[in-house]
Parts: structure tokens; C-alpha cells; sequence
């Protein structure tokens, strides 16, 4: 009674029928937050090669993003971002609160609205139910998913309610125009992540679903740096027309959802490399490998002390060889490059739309750098152009010439290894060296090497060796990864 004169006297009384949710964000900020919003992400960046496709998108049909995670900031990130960058930008997360951001104007309707329906059906109003996200993907309105969501999934399983996919499929079918499902993601760090855990890990969650504290803190630090991906767009009309009518709906969504995290993961490692095991795990890996102890057992011929002095020498060759990865080295170097390109070059020229190909072939196999080798500028300026755009820096075949402190140890740190320029006859050298090779290529890491050999020293290209080429190959052949795709540069 009382509600009912309240609503009467605030001309409120069509809440009754229009519900209002607390998923929605279409305001623009006021000044002040506008300000800090355009402060805060003024530095993230996102994948230049996509706008055009996401506004055809929008154009054709309706855009609903798929994160891997549910988070608040990163709904904030996405929607200011894109709606300053004038891209499709979501206006709907579903079911993630927003009450803390939105106006009072609205925070009122919602409690209103949702008041006004508890007392009228004894419940509170559900989105799926009274038709809210239905109607607003059919109107076009671009939104944001959540593909791995405990809450929403607890939510779903005791209301019974749809599978955001499973409803987006529903939909669809009763749509002409189209759903483009597209998976996205930000990173806020450019370091791989570790095969390993700490405590840091466990009180503040893992850096591939960081907690609120540790999300705040990596978006403040490392703000500057943040990057939003995306990965392969999924057209739902399209995949329902290539779906039998008889199959269920749960199991497509099911089948969508497995695609689109895995897409998500692959962007991941794109841009940050597969996940780093220690350069102690992967010289364990090398030195117990099959082929490797039963050299050292042939070559010791049953003498212990034999057999003893060459698995040291064994541990050495590895020593000698492995990079020892580390980001932080890698940024700070190419800092300084950075520098330096500035002081001597007017500028670098950069092929975008063949790095955008490069980028996709990354999606489909292990990346073989092969650029030619005039001077020392060659991969300097390559690992740089890489890391740049978004593209994880790969390990270097280098000769042994560059191993001299102190370049040799910064080398090894930015991911070089070293090759010695003859090693006919050292039968173990080599075969720790192949071996090598084919534990990062069976890892997922990237690496470049100069076909040429060495420095042509007179600025034209030299006929090429086929040593390395050949454990690249081998690699391939038994299997220690799915593909190579070789990418030439000069």
C-alpha cells in the first residue's frame, strides 16, 4: 500500500512493467570521473587490426565479448576503452553488479522496479525470465560474458537457469541477424607466467585469475602497459546452421565455451609465451632424456669414472648452451635500444600487416624467426619490433662469440643460447644440443636463428647452412611439436 502511493506520487507506476537492472553501464561519467576513468586508461592499448572487423561486426549483427574471467575493472576497462576508441562497447555485463559505479538516478529505478515486482510475485525479478537480456541482444545492445564464472555458475544451477551460452544460442535462433561471440582478454604484464606457485600465488590468486588485491595492484603498476587481445570471432547462426537441429543445446554451448577459452589461452601465449618452466627443469628434462644417457653409457663403455666425468661434462655443454629467460632484462635492454634507435635512426618501418599474419599464424603452430644477417642491428631491432606489438620475444640461436661477460650473461638473460661455430666429432655436444632445441620447441618456444650462419660482412644476403635447419626438422618429425611456421625477415 504504502510502496503503491509512493510509486503513484513519483509517476513511478510503470516499473511495474519495465524492470530495471544493476548489469547496466550507459552513462557518460561525470567530469571528475570522467577525468580519473580517462587517467586511469589512457595508456591501454588495444589490437589496432581488429577495430575495423568489430565495427563490420556491429554493423551486421549483435557483439557479445567473452572474457575468460568475471571482473569488474576489467568490464570498466572494456567499456571505457572501446567507447573512447568510438568501437562497439559493452553496455551489459551479465549478471555482474555495477551498483557502485552507476548514478543514484538509477541505483533508485533498479531498487524500485525490483520492489515493486517482489511484492507483486512474491520474487525477485530474473533477466532470463522477464526477457531483459533477451531483448537487448536482439536490439543489438553489445555486451559481455563470462565464460568461467563460480558465482554465476552456483546461480544458474540452483535457479535453474540458462548457461550464458546456452541462452545466446537460444536466442539466436530466433534472430535473423547474427551473434558474434568475440573472446577477449588484458594483460597488464608482459612477463610469462611460471610453472611454478609461491605464497604470493596462493594469498592473492594465480596471475592467470588474479584476486582483487592482486588485480588492483598489477592495473596501478602496470597500467602503461596493458593490452587488450582478441581472439577469433565466433558467428552463432553460422555454427547452428552447421550443427544438427537434434543436438542439444548444452552441448553446443559446451562445445563453444571449450573453443572460446582455448582461444583466449592461445592469445595468451602469443603474446606472453608458453608457461616458463626454470632453466633447472628444463636441464633436467635434456640430461635424462633417453638418448642422451644411452651416449654417455656408450661412450663410457662400463667405466664408472668415465661415466661420471661425462655426465658432468654432459651438464656443462648445457650450461654452456641454455638461455636463462628473464623479462625483466629483456624490457630494460630493449629500453635502452629504444634509446638508442632514436639517436641514430629517423625511424623504423614496420611491415603492420604482414606482423598481423604473423600474429595469426601464432595461433596455429611454433614461430621460426629467419631474418637475414647484415650486422648485429638484424635481431636486435627484430626482438624489439616484436616485443612492441604484442608478440612474445624468442629464444636466439647466437654463436658462441657474443658469449664474453658482461654481454654474454645480459645476452643469455634476453634469451639468447649459444652455439659453437664447429663441433664435428663432439658427438655429445650435439646431442645435448638437439635436445635442447627440441625441449623448447616441444614447450611452445618461439626462436629465431640465421639461416646464413653468420654476418655476411658486406651487406648481402649468403648462401644458407642447413645444420640447424635440420634439428628443426627432426624436431618436427618426432613430434616434439604440432607445427613450424617459418617467418622470413629482413
Amino acid at each position: 500500500m504504502i510502496l503503491n502511493i509512493y510509486l503513484e506520487l513519483r509517476g513511478m507506476h510503470a516499473f511495474r512493467g519495465k524492470i530495471f537492472y544493476p548489469y547496466v553501464i550507459d552513462h557518460k561519467p561525470r567530469f571528475f570521473l570522467s577525468w580519473l576513468l580517462y587517467r586511469l586508461f589512457k595508456r591501454v592499448s588495444l589490437d589496432e587490426n581488429m577495430k575495423e572487423e568489430l565495427k563490420q561486426m556491429y554493423r551486421q549483427g549483435t557483439v557479445v565479448y567473452a572474457a575468460k574471467y568475471r571482473g569488474y575493472l576489467d568490464y570498466l576497462l572494456y567499456h571505457f576503452n572501446f567507447r573512447r576508441a568510438r568501437l562497439p562497447y559493452p553496455k551489459i555485463a551479465f549478471d555482474l553488479n555495477m551498483t557502485p559505479v552507476v548514478p543514484l538516478t538509477q541505483i533508485v529505478n533498479v531498487l524500485t522496479s525490483h520492489l515493486s515486482f517482489l511484492l507483486s510475485n512474491g520474487r525477485l525479478p530474473s533477466p532470463y525470465q522477464t526477457g531483459f537480456y533477451k531483448d537487448a541482444i536482439q536490439q543489438g545492445t553489445t555486451s559481455l560474458i563470462f565464460l568461467v564464472d563460480p558465482k554465476g555458475f552456483a546461480k544458474q544451477f540452483v535457479r535453474s537457469e540458462k548457461d550464458h551460452l546456452e541462452f545466446l544460442l537460444e536466442t539466436q535462433k530466433d534472430m535473423d541477424r547474427p551473434i558474434y561471440v568475440v573472446p577477449q582478454l588484458v594483460l597488464y604484464k608482459m612477463t610469462p607466467e611460471k610453472d611454478y606457485s609461491n605464497l604470493g600465488s596462493l594469498l592473492f590468486g594465480f596471475k592467470d585469475h588474479p584476486g582483487t588485491i592482486r588485480k588492483i595492484v598489477l592495473f596501478f603498476r602496470h597500467n602503461r602497459r596493458a593490452f587488450i587481445d582478441f581472439g577469433q570471432p565466433l558467428d552463432l547462426k553460422a555454427y547452428l546452421k552447421s550443427q544438427s537441429s537434434s543436438r542439444p543445446l548444452h552441448e553446443m554451448a559446451a562445445e563453444i565455451r571449450q573453443t572460446l577459452i582455448e582461444s583466449i589461452d592461445m592469445q595468451k601465449r602469443v603474446i606472453l609465451g608458453p608457461i616458463m618452466k626454470s632453466k633447472h627443469q628444463i636441464k633436467q628434462l635434456v640430461l635424462m632424456d633417453e638418448r642422451i644417457t644411452k651416449e654417455i653409457e656408450q661412450a663410457a663403455n662400463g667405466n664408472e669414472k668415465r661415466l661420471r666425468q661425462l655426465k658432468k661434462k654432459a651438464g656443462r655443454y648445457f650450461d654452456e648452451i641454455a638461455a636463462d629467460y628473464n623479462m625483466t632484462y629483456i624490457q630494460s635492454f630493449l629500453m635502452a635500444l629504444n634509446w638508442l634507435w632514436k639517436k641514430i635512426f629517423e625511424g623504423v618501418d614496420v611491415d603492420m600487416a604482414g606482423l598481423a599474419k604473423v600474429r595469426e599464424w601464432a595461433r596455429k603452430g611454433t614461430l621460426i624467426y629467419i631474418p637475414s644477417h647484415k650486422s648485429h642491428i638484424d635481431y636486435l631491432i627484430l626482438n624489439h619490433v616484436l616485443l612492441n606489438n604484442h608478440l612474445h620475444v624468442p629464444r636466439v640461436a647466437a654463436g658462441t662469440n657474443l658469449a664474453f661477460w658482461p654481454m654474454g650473461h645480459i645476452f643469455r638473460q634476453c634469451g639468447a643460447f649459444f652455439i659453437r661455430r664447429s663441433f664435428k666429432g663432439e658427438k655429445l655436444y650435439s646431442a645435448v644440443l638437439a635436445r635442447y632445441i627440441k625441449a623448447l620447441l616441444e614447450e611452445g618456444h618461439p626462436i629465431q636463428f640465421f639461416i646464413e650462419g653468420g654476418r655476411s660482412r658486406n651487406g648481402k644476403l649468403t648462401l644458407p647452412k642447413t645444420g640447424f635447419l635440420s634439428i628443426l626438422l627432426n624436431a618436427h618429425r618426432e613430434g616434439f611439436c604440432k607445427d613450424l611456421i617459418f617467418v622470413p625477415a629482413s
